[in-house]
């Protein structure tokens, strides 16, 4: 380390050879300049300038001093030397705070200026330098000034002169010297007891530039960074009290050396090249260039190292380089403001290729169009020549015996080169060369060998990779609703369904898992594109069930689908990716840049907005959907809506006038031939006035006893024109001069109940509207009456009488009037006679009673009441017809009086009597399931559900008969309790016949039909096969035995309908002709009884079944069909346990 002031001793500092670093031990000596110098055998180098600021601090000398008041005065700090960044201050010796600049301090450079001097500098100050942080952190004092003020020898202020303190010339101009790029601050300072005002003109308008900045009431201007155009003339003014005042400064530009270009170093073989260094450098004034080779001062034409310089100005060249040589060069460039130097560096190689590096592992994969490189990085001098060789796989490299057949290209030059039209060549840097040779387009016949051969004169160097080749990944998109191969753009429409099957194919031989992903890409709504995984898209599925396929499912697809849709399949070695772009014809978007309207009572608003997108067809106009919401009640909602064609910016006018105190709103969707967007919605509201009505049609409908209900019709929602808003009712008796009876009610109120009121009794009525801003003043009084009273429990209904009760349909009912006129029951009522209420009351309790209703068909009055008239006459005899009484039941029956609220009287004494019959069953039609066999048909019945028989003696008529013919073939009454029968005389085999069913009760001679039931059923046809029964026995007594048969359902063949059984003694085996009994033959049964046998014995019997036609109920046995069963035995019992014990003894 170098002192340029004087050498410094050695054990200054410690050197870190590792970190390259000096450790300085003991302070630098301040205001010095330092450098580093590094030298070896082969020359010497230098660092740029240390400088080491900081501040003297010393005891501050004392200066005494008189001022006049109100005088300028310009105090000097006394410094040796100001470092960058310092700032001088002044304060109070015994103060901690500096002053400020301000309009009576200014500092320039180490100078301290009082522009106005007045009492409060009577004490004692001191001037000093602060340094910040970076430069030590301290505060060095310099002088210190003790001032005594004395008044002014000018007592007069006229006879005041504006006094410059700086610039001190006497001249009127000062020139200053300015760099370009650097920072410049010059200063105008004035002194003058009163108020002084400063400005500045500029060569030029600069007024807008950052770089000029005007500070401490325009005294100061500061130019951040100088150009070309802040040179020039300017002038300081001061004006004051009529005097004027001014100073130029005239700015010359200068231009301190700087580097147009580094100084580069040069790396050369021995080749007898020239190689030149060149110091670019510029200044103004002009810059003076000085060389040196290896720390020593460069001379023209002589010999450095065997190499011989030449000096041009900027250029310093060694000529004819052929030697090992190492130089440093070193470039100093300075002019009268400033000095700059660089180093460079040339080296003479003498090497064999020498293989360092490379960038490729010695087994190389790709796949197919892909492109190949391998390269090597190769040290030589002179620059190793290059030959390419391709081998095939597995055949041995000799670089001894190397096959020309195995040549792809050579190169021996800096740059690239074309080999065979299809492998390139590039050679770069020097003397670490960077060989690299590429295969483009990629084939399966180009896997193989590569060999990179480098050799010079002094030897020679090689590398080698292997390449595989693999085929390249493969993409396919098949729309799955055609099967077809998905255009690159693909036109659809909303609410459709599409699904694109995304098939991806590798080399087998690539052990690389396949990583298939679909993408989108879309306009954000900022303009920007942005892509992102397709299944983000809300409504998009990518089912990833099978690894190499990836179907993309839009299962409705709406118009935000849009965009291109890519999918990528990804190995270890490739990449490729295929895409379409979906357009989506649908709805509109919704429209945009809504303004919000003006919201006046009174008046239509107009809506003005702009089109979203069309989506694939031009708008056509708007939907306008309006919701209204009043103040009143916020729960009162009305909408309406209104088509209107509008394009552009044009505004949408409302045909509503708006109301007072409502939130109107408007939902607007844009409309085209796909439907409706999606709405925007506008909002105003409009503000409050009094009701614009009252209520309508108040009237009173019936209610309890002792209860008035009063009704009315409201008013519009747009008349209720604020909120509190309420229906305000009185209610006055006019006979009685009670005071009126008052309530209150809500908008969404119709009605009032009033109680403790007159029954039955005339009132006045009166509804007004209110709200916050106050009443309506047009509301009416409306005559209204109350509710009727509760019937007198005297008042009964007599002379009740039954009439035509022979007939359920025809009985009716005849009874007393309460009152010969109308008015006259209304009165014993307390209220309208309304209706005669018959109550019949059935003994059965599972039946419900029975209300018939009288009406009296009248006009009910509870307002607006017609004028008098004369009494309206009632009937003296009511009658009536009694309808849908349940048939052949116990019952009794009443009449009421009642009113029009329902309340009734006493009623009539109850009378008893029995209904008469009626068809069974209520006229409901049988239950029956019927079928058809070989000759017979048969059928299961029940009785309708929930329903009763409603009579006596009733049987079922049954009817078989040809279909198409009036004639019963078979014809019988069953008993009700009968539930199946079978029909088989006259029916033939292979014929349709109808069924008919039909309940009948009997009264008397009478016989009442119900409803028949008809069905349908066809015979058996074809050959017959009759299955074989099979027979077991229970003992019935010691002289009776129950045979049973049954059937194989799993066997073909149809069942008999007619059976007997034969049966002999097993005892009178042994004789020829053993005696055979039979019995009777029975029809469609499963089971007879066989009686008067002997007891205790033995017997052996078996079922003979028939099939064949019938004649009354007879089977014809000689044109029948028969089957035996087969044999089986039965015993039968004994009627004492002796005889048994006695049997079993044997």
């Amino acid at each position: 380390m170098e002192d340029f002031n004087e050498m410094g001793p050695t054990g200054d500092y410690k050197r870190n050879m590792d970190a390259q670093q000096f450790e300085l031990r003991k302070p630098l000596k301040t205001f010095n300049k330092y450098r580093i110098k590094a030298f070896n055998r082969f020359g010497v180098a230098y660092s740029k300038f240390i400088e080491v600021h900081g501040v003297e601090d010393r005891d501050p000398t004392q200066v005494k001093r008189t001022l006049n008041l109100h005088d300028s005065v310009k105090l000097p700090c006394g410094m040796k030397y100001i470092p960058p960044m310092a700032k001088v201050g002044f304060k109070k010796t015994s103060g901690s705070n500096p002053f400020e600049s301000s309009q009576w301090f200014a500092f320039v450079d180490t100078d301290i200026f009082l522009i106005r001097v007045n009492y409060s500098l009577q004490s004692s100050f001191v001037c000093f330098t602060e340094v910040p942080p970076c430069c030590g952190n301290t505060r060095a004092k310099h002088s210190q000034y003790i001032f005594k003020i004395q008044n002014s020898t000018i007592s007069n202020n006229n006879l005041w002169k504006i006094k410059r303190l700086h610039p001190e010339s006497t001249g009127e101009s000062t020139s200053v010297k300015a760099a370009l790029g650097e920072k410049l601050k010059f200063a105008c300072v004035y002194g003058y007891p009163a108020r002084l005002d400063l400005y500045w003109t500029t060569p030029r308008d600069l007024d807008n530039l950052t770089l000029v900045s005007r500070q401490l009431n325009n005294r100061f201007i500061v130019i951040d960074k100088v150009e070309q155009k802040h040179a020039g003339r300017y002038t300081c003014y001061a004006e004051a009290d009529g005097q004027k005042a001014y100073h130029h400064y005239n700015i010359e530009l200068f231009e301190r050396p700087y580097w147009r270009s580094p100084l580069e170093n040069h790396t050369v073989d021995d080749e007898a090249t020239d190689v030149v260094f060149n110091c670019n450098v510029g200044g103004k004034p002009k810059v003076k260039i000085e060389w040196y080779i290896n720390g020593t001062v460069a001379k023209h034409h002589v010999l450095y190292n065997q190499q011989l310089v030449k000096i041009d100005g900027s250029k310093l060249t060694f000529t004819k380089v052929s030697e090992k040589t190492r130089l440093m060069v070193q470039c100093n460039a300075s002019n009268e403001y400033g000095y700059i130097y660089t180093n460079g560096y040339l080296r003479v190689l003498q090497l064999h290729p020498i293989k360092w590096a490379t960038n490729l592992p010695q087994i190389a994969r790709a796949v197919e169009k892909q492109t190949f490189i391998c390269g090597s990085n190769v040290f030589g001098s002179p620059m190793p020549n290059v030959t390419f060789y391709k081998y095939p796989d597995g055949e041995k490299f000799d670089p001894k015996a190397r096959e020309d057949k195995y040549i792809i290209g050579t190169q021996n030059q800096i740059g690239c080169k074309l080999h065979n039209k299809k492998y390139w060549s590039c050679i770069f840097n020097q003397p670490n060369y960077n060989y690299s040779m590429a295969v483009q387009d990629l084939e399966i016949a180009d896997a193989g060998i590569y060999i990179s051969f480098f050799d010079n004169k002094y030897g020679n160097s090689h590398d080698m990779k292997t390449l595989r080749v693999f085929n390249k990944t493969s993409i396919s998109l098949t729309n799955l609703t055609t099967s077809k191969i998905i255009p690159k753009q693909f036109i659809t429409y909303e609410d459709d369904s599409l699904e694109v099957k995304c098939s991806a194919t590798i080399d087998k031989r690539i052990k690389s898992e396949l990583e298939v992903t679909w993408y989108v890409e879309r306009d954000d709504g900022s303009g920007e594109i942005k892509k992102e995984l397709a299944s983000s898209t809300p409504g998009v599925i990518v089912d990833t069930k099978n690894k190499d396929i990836r179907v993309l499912k839009f299962p409705k697809i709406q118009t935000t689908m849009s965009g291109v849709y890519t999918c990528e399949g990804k190995t270890e070695l490739d990449s490729e990716s295929k895409s379409f772009k979906i357009i989506v014809h649908g709805r509109p978007d919704a429209p945009k840049e809504i303004s919000e309207p003006e919201c006046l009572d009174g008046r239509k608003p107009s809506i003005y907005l702009r089109e979203g997108n069309e989506n694939g067809d031009p708008i056509k106009g708007y939907e306008v959907e309006m919701f209204l919401t009043a103040k009143c009640c916020s729960h009162y909602k009305r909408t309406s809506k209104v088509n209107i064609t509008s394009t552009q910016i044009k505004p949408i006018g409302i045909d509503t006038v708006l109301d007072a105190s409502f939130k109107y709103e408007w939902d607007i969707r844009a409309i085209n031939k796909y439907g409706k967007s999606e709405p925007v919605r506008v909002t105003c509201q409009t503000i409050d006035d009094v009701p614009e009505a009252s209520p309508t049609n108040v009237c009173a409908v019936n209610s309890p006893a002792n209860t008035i209900n009063i009704t009315w019709t409201p008013i519009k929602i747009d008349e209720t024109n604020g909120h509190d808003f309420a229906y305000h009712i009185q209610l006055s008796d006019s006979e009685d001069n009670l005071p009126p009876a008052a309530s209150v009610a809500n908008f969404a109120e119709k009605s009032r109940v009033f109680k403790k009121v007159k029954p039955f009794h005339k009132y006045i009525a009166k509804v007004t509207s209110k709200n916050n801003i106050g009443s309506h003043i047009h509301s009416l009084e409306y005559a209204v009456r109350s509710g009727e009273g509760v019937p007198p429990n005297d008042i009964s209904v007599s002379g009740v009488k039954l009439l035509d009760k022979e007939s359920i349909d025809n009985i009716k009912i005849s009874f007393d009037a309460i009152a010969n006129t109308l008015e006259e029951a209304d009165k014993l009522m307390n209220g309208y006679l309304n209706d005669y209420l018959v109550v019949v009351k059935y003994k059965n309790k599972d039946l419900k009673e029975q209300h018939f209703i009288i009406s009296k068909g009248r006009k009910y009055e509870f307002c607006k009441f017609s004028s008098r008239k004369r009494a309206r006459r009632s009937s003296k005899r009511e009658t009536d017809l009694l309808r849908d009484l349940q048939p052949f039941e116990e019952a009794t029956i009443q009449v009421y009086a009642r009113n029009l609220r329902g309340d009734r009287g006493k009623g009539s004494d109850p009378i008893s009597f029995r209904t008469p019959m009626g068809p069974p069953f209520g006229g409901k039609e049988l239950e029956a399931d019927c079928k058809a066999g070989f000759f017979h048909t048969e059928c299961n019945v029940e009785d309708p559900k929930d329903a009763k028989r409603g009579g006596e003696g009733g049987k079922t008529k049954v009817c078989i008969r040809v279909e198409g013919q009036s004639g019963c073939v078979c014809e019988k009454e069953i008993e009700p309790d009968d539930k199946n029968f079978v029909c088989s005389d006259n029916v033939k085999n292979c014929t349709d016949y109808t069924i008919e069913l039909t309940p009948f009760n009997v009264d008397g001679n009478l016989k009442i039909e119900g409803a028949t039931t008809v069905k349908k059923a066809k015979t058996s046809c074809g050959s017959i096969i009759l299955k074989k029964p099979k027979a077991d026995y229970q003992e019935e007594d010691a002289t009776s035995v129950k045979v049973n048969w049954k059937f194989d359902d799993s066997a073909k063949g149809v069942e008999p309908t007619h059976f007997r059984v034969e049966f002999y003694n097993e005892l009178h085996t042994n004789s020829s002709t053993p005696e055979l009994n039979k019995t009777e033959l029975i029809g469609f049964e499963d089971h007879l009884i066989i009686r008067n046998l002997e007891e205790d014995e033995p017997y052996i019997g078996y079922i003979i079944g028939m099939l064949g036609p019938t004649t009354n109920g007879a089977i014809d046995e000689s044109t029948s069909q028969r089957i035996k069963s087969d044999h089986f035995k039965f015993h039968t019992g004994t009627r004492s346990k002796y005889k048994l014990c006695k049997k079993l003894t044997k």
